[in-house]
C-alpha cells in the first residue's frame, strides 16, 4: 500500500493526498474534487494491514483504514467549508536500523494540511485555516504555526502548518482511532506499543474518496521483534498482536499482507494466502473479507521460514501466463481462457494448481444452469416486416328485440409486429399461412325470449391480415373464445359480450406469444463448461 501526501498544486487538481490502495481488491483516490462518482455500497469501510520484514528481527507494521466514524475534532463547526484534511504525526528519524527507507513520507514532528472551499475568499479561507489550527494546537497539545499556503486549480486554498509535539500524541491517536473504528484490524493497535516504536508515524484526517467525503487514517510504526527464531524464522500476526485476526463486521474490503523484499525460503505459510506463488514472490495476500468471498475465522497468519541460500539455488521457477479470445466472448458468449505455464528453474516443478476466482455470483450462475433464449439456427429474424391484426366482433339481432337490443360492431388491431421472423430455408414467414388472409374466430347464435316477443342473436369473431395469418394465434384465439357461452347473457347484459370479447382476445394474443416462443426459441446454455476442452504440451525445462 503506498500512502502519499502531495505538498502544492499539480496538473490535474488532486493537490491533497494521493491515497493508492495498490492491492488485489481496490484502487481509491483523494482528492480535492468531487468526481460525483459513488460506490453502491454505504456505508463504506476498507481496512488493509501490510506486514513488511525489515532488517535483522524488525518488522513495519502499515494499516489504512477507509471509512467508520470521523475524528471527533472533526465534529467542530470550522469545518463547514473545508473540502479535505490530513493531521500527520511522525517520527521516523532512526528508521536505518530497522528498514532502508522511511516507511512514510512526511516531515517529522506535527503537520496539519487544510484545504479550504475557495468561495471563502483569500482573507477568509486564511482565516478559516488559523482557527483550526489553534483548534488542533489545542485539542492535541502540540505547536503548530503556518508554513505554507497555495491557490489550487480548483480555485479552492490550501494550507500548511508544522510544529513541534509531545511524545504521548502517538498514545492519544491511537487511542482515538481504536474508539472511533472499533473492531478489525484497528482493534490490534496498541497505544502503547506505537507510542514506545522506534519508527512510527499516525495519520487522520478526511477527503474525497469515489465522490464522498470519508475519514481516513494511517498507522505506521516498527515492531523491533516481529521476527522470531534463529535458523528458522517465523512472522506472526500473533507475535505481534497477540491475539487472533478477524476482519471488522462491516468492512466491504478486508486483507492482510505479508512482504518479505528480500529472498526467502518458506517452509510453512498458514493459512493458504489468496495471491499466486507465494513461495516465489515473498508476497502473502489473504483476502479477510470481500464482496464476493465468505469471511475468514478469527485465526493467526504466519510464514515460517529459512535464508537457505544454497537451497534456493536450485528449485523450480514457474511463470504463469494467461490471456482470453474477447470477440469470442463478445460473439459467442463463450469465455475461452489460455494459460501457458513454463518452469524456468533448474528442477521439476510438480503438483501445480492453476485456478481462476469467479466470484460466488458465477459460480451459483454455473450451478444453477442458467439459460437464455436464442433463435433456432434455421430461422432468422426479418427486423423490417411490418404486420398487422384487426379483429372485428359482430353482434347480429334478427327479430322482433331488434329494437331493444340493436345490432353493433366492434373492429380494433388487436396486434402489431415490428420485425417478424423468416425460415433459412425459402423466406417465408414463420407460422404464417399466406393464402388465408380472413379467417373465423368464433361463431355463436341463441334464441332470446322476452314476454311473446323473441329474436335471433348471433356473435361472429374475425380475424384479418393481408400477410395470411398465424396458425398459432388463430388456434389459440379460437380456443379461449369458445369459452365464452353467449347463453349466459340476458338482453340487459348483452352489450356487455364486447368486453369480454376484446379480453379473450387479449388472453389469445398472450398465450399464441408464449407458443410461438417455443416454435422460434430454444434455451441456449449461459454457461457451458468443457472440462475436456484442454491441450496439455509438454517440454523440457531449462537448466
Amino acid at each position: 500500500m503506498k500512502f502519499k501526501t502531495i505538498l502544492g498544486s499539480t496538473l490535474i487538481g488532486i493537490t491533497l493526498i494521493l491515497l493508492t490502495m495498490s492491492s488485489t481488491v481496490t484502487q481509491a483516490h483523494i482528492s480535492s474534487q468531487n468526481t460525483g462518482i459513488t460506490l453502491d455500497v454505504d456505508p463504506i469501510f476498507i481496512e488493509e494491514m501490510n506486514i513488511i520484514a525489515g532488517k535483522d528481527s524488525a518488522a513495519l507494521v502499515q494499516l489504512i483504514v477507509l471509512g467508520e466514524s470521523a475524528p471527533t475534532i472533526a465534529s467542530n463547526s470550522l469545518f463547514a467549508s473545508v473540502e479535505n484534511w490530513l493531521f500527520i504525526a511522525s517520527d521516523q528519524a532512526n528508521y536505518l536500523p530497522y528498514l532502508n527507507r522511511r516507511p512514510f513520507r512526511a516531515a517529522d514532528n506535527a503537520t496539519l494540511i487544510l484545504e479550504i472551499d475557495g468561495a471563502l475568499g483569500a482573507t477568509g479561507s486564511l482565516a478559516k485555516a488559523v482557527q483550526i489550527s489553534i483548534l488542533f494546537s489545542t485539542y492535541y497539545d502540540v505547536g503548530l504555526f503556518w508554513s505554507g499556503a497555495d491557490k489550487l486549480l480548483n480555485n479552492n486554498y490550501i494550507y500548511y502548518f508544522t510544529g513541534g509535539m509531545e511524545s504521548a500524541i502517538f498514545y492519544t491517536l491511537i487511542t482515538e482511532i481504536k474508539t472511533d473504528v472499533g473492531t478489525g484490524f484497528a482493534s490490534l493497535l496498541d497505544p502503547a506499543t506505537v507510542s514506545g516504536a522506534p519508527v512510527k508515524a499516525v495519520v487522520i484526517g478526511e477527503g474525497f474518496i469515489e465522490g464522498r467525503i470519508l475519514p481516513v487514517r494511517g498507522v505506521f510504526y516498527v515492531d523491533a521483534t516481529a521476527i522470531t527464531g534463529t535458523s528458522n524464522y517465523t512472522m506472526s500476526t500473533d507475535t505481534l498482536f497477540g491475539t487472533p485476526v478477524v476482519a471488522k463486521t462491516d468492512s466491504i474490503y478486508s486483507t492482510l499482507k505479508f512482504k518479505f523484499p528480500y529472498t526467502i525460503n518458506p517452509i510453512e505459510i498458514s493459512p493458504s494466502t489468496d495471491n499466486f506463488a507465494p513461495q516465489i514472490t515473498g508476497k502473502m495476500d489473504w483476502l479477510l473479507k470481500t464482496p464476493w468471498t465468505s469471511t475468514k475465522p478469527a485465526q493467526d497468519y504466519y510464514v515460517i521460514f529459512n535464508i537457505n541460500h544454497a537451497e534456493l539455488i536450485s528449485a523450480p521457477r514457474v511463470s504463469v501466463n494467461m490471456a482470453y479470445d474477447q470477440d469470442m466472448l463478445n460473439n459467442d458468449g463463450r469465455l475461452q481462457m489460455d494459460y501457458v505455464v513454463e518452469n524456468t528453474g533448474t528442477e521439476d516443478a510438480t503438483d501445480i494448481v492453476i485456478s481462476y476466482q469467479v466470484g460466488e455470483d458465477i459460480v451459483n450462475l454455473i450451478n444453477d444452469d442458467i439459460t437464455m433464449p436464442a433463435i433456432k439456427p434455421e430461422i432468422y429474424l426479418d427486423e423490417s416486416a411490418h404486420i398487422e391484426f384487426d379483429a372485428t366482433v359482430t353482434l347480429a339481432v334478427d327479430g322482433n328485440l331488434d329494437t331493444v337490443l340493436p345490432s353493433d360492431t366492434y373492429n380494433q388491431v388487436v396486434l402489431v409486429l415490428e420485425g417478424w421472423y423468416r425460415w433459412v430455408a425459402n423466406g417465408s414467414l414463420v407460422d404464417f399461412n399466406p393464402g388465408l388472409t380472413d379467417v373465423e374466430l368464433d361463431s355463436d347464435s341463441v334464441e332470446i325470449v322476452v314476454g311473446l316477443e323473441s329474436s335471433t342473436v348471433a356473435m361472429t369473431v374475425d380475424l384479418h391480415c393481408v400477410n395470411g395469418t398465424s396458425n398459432i394465434l388463430v388456434a389459440t384465439a379460437q380456443s379461449v373464445l369458445d369459452e365464452i357461452n353467449i347463453l349466459e347473457y340476458t338482453p340487459l347484459t348483452i352489450s356487455g359480450i364486447f368486453e369480454d370479447y376484446k379480453a379473450k382476445l387479449a388472453e389469445g394474443v398472450k398465450t399464441a406469444g408464449e407458443l410461438l416462443k417455443i416454435l422460434i426459441y430454444y434455451d441456449k446454455q449461459i454457461f457451458n463448461q468443457d472440462l475436456t476442452d484442454f491441450e496439455l504440451i509438454s517440454k523440457p525445462t531449462r537448466v
